[in-house]
């Protein structure tokens, strides 16, 4: 798992806030569900969930080309001593990554992120770090689950250049209008596929939350 922010909160209905805090009952979405437009809404739903394009614009000697990163050399094989130019030609990687368990929490506070969610209550998770493992071991007892990615999103755009992608994990892109949520995710590779959301039960993470209804 990655560094974590020393708060976060989700932001939730207030029957939803009092299950996680009191029984600890967590609901564990999918990266795909994310992208049915018609059942999040505007805010919460992305039909680009876990896509991306890179792309390379190579123009130049393949000596030169090979000095940086690039994508010609997934796509051509030639010996270390070849002299090759390419004259305006564009390299296209698409991406489309495989479903995943997901659980998305923000690092901002604010009334913005409130209604964009439609929710009326903020669980402040004030240990973060702890949160998380103690949801990663709830779903591995369950044997669901594999490996575990917790980290910010990026807001950026998906179609992305080759020397700045840096292998960004397709799963942690939203688009710079997404940007005032601050979303924070924690991703778990499935033991097998097709996956659903699935809801655990963790008192121990529910120890690291505080809410208290209106």
């Amino acid at each position: 798992m990655s560094a974590f922010f020393d708060v976060l909160y989700k932001y939730t209905r207030a029957e939803f806030a009092q299950g996680m805090v009191q029984r600890g009952e967590f609901l564990i979405g999918t990266l795909h569900g994310f992208r049915r437009m018609e059942e999040h809404g505007m805010a919460i739903g992305d039909a680009g969930e876990g896509k991306k394009e890179v792309v390379d614009a190579a123009d130049g000697h393949w000596r030169d080309i090979t000095a940086r990163p690039n994508l010609a050399t997934k796509f051509i094989s030639a010996p270390s001593q070849a002299n090759i130019t390419f004259s305006n030609v564009q390299f296209q990687m698409n991406y489309d990554v495989s479903d995943v368990y997901v659980y998305c929490v923000s690092a901002a506070r604010n009334d913005r992120v409130m209604q964009a969610f439609d929710a009326d209550a903020c669980v402040t998770i004030k240990r973060p770090k702890e949160f998380f493992i103690a949801l990663d071991k709830a779903l591995r007892l369950r044997r669901l689950v594999s490996g575990c990615m917790v980290r910010p999103c990026e807001y950026t755009e998906r179609r992305r250049d080759v020397r700045v992608d840096a292998d960004l994990h397709p799963a942690f892109i939203k688009t710079p209008d997404y940007a005032y949520q601050e979303e924070v995710r924690a991703l778990w590779e499935p033991r097998q596929r097709p996956i659903q959301p699935v809801l655990i039960h963790s008192l121990r993470a529910a120890r690291f939350l505080k809410w208290r209804a209106a």
